[in-house]
């Protein structure tokens, strides 16, 4: 049957509560994130593990900035700097789940995950009218996962999922790039790295399945 786990497809609908706390120095900070949607699909396996393809970000879109100052002999506001804002990112996440009650027939079942999840965010400013330069930075950030996970099935086909990912290493790419023409070439893009082992971030996820 479908509850005991035979190979299938499943698809996902989680929503994600996140808090992280940032210190840097003298300063400490909290940010609470709670209600995002992200979608899944997954393929089970004979033996009742899965694998499982979360898309965890995506968004894209633009911005125009527009600044006047008033010119005082016609009394009228006159256009002084406009700047075009665009941003993208885009980020999928891959678990592989391992069934630990392999013989258990519970409509409760447990698992223990292991993920990576690949995040892409870019940002540019393009003048439009302005003595600025145009500039972007680009991110790319890859964290790893143990993720403990409990399915209960409703019925043939429905199912809860609740699990909570720790998130064990992250690790990014930045590139900045800054087209100022007075400077050279090389000293026009910024490359660095960031790391942190077991960052301070609680996160969990509940979800409704549907298998197909």
């Amino acid at each position: 049957s479908k509850q005991g786990l035979a190979q299938n497809k499943s698809l996902r609908i989680y929503g994600n509560f996140l808090r992280t706390t940032n210190s840097t120095g003298l300063n400490n900070s909290t940010n609470t994130l709670f209600g995002r949607i992200t979608p899944s699909f997954s393929i089970n396996t004979e033996k009742g593990n899965f694998h499982e393809f979360e898309l965890t970000t995506f968004y894209f879109g633009q911005s125009i900035s527009e600044n006047y100052t008033l010119d005082t002999s016609s009394n009228t506001f006159l256009l002084s700097s406009s700047n075009r804002y665009k941003y993208q990112g885009l980020g999928v996440k891959y678990e592989f789940s391992f069934r630990l009650l392999k013989k258990s027939t519970s409509r409760l079942q447990p698992f223990i995950g292991l993920a990576t999840n690949v995040t892409y965010r870019r940002n540019a400013s393009v003048p439009i009218l302005s003595t600025m330069f145009y500039t972007n930075e680009t991110k790319i950030n890859t964290s790893f996962f143990i993720t403990p996970r409990l399915i209960y099935h409703l019925d043939e086909n429905w199912f809860f999922d609740l699990n909570v990912p720790f998130n064990l290493v992250d690790f990014s790419i930045n590139r900045n790039k800054y087209l100022n023409p007075i400077l050279p070439p090389k000293d026009q893009v910024y490359l660095s790295t960031d790391s942190e082992i077991l960052p301070k971030q609680f996160a969990f996820k509940f979800g409704i399945g549907y298998r197909l």
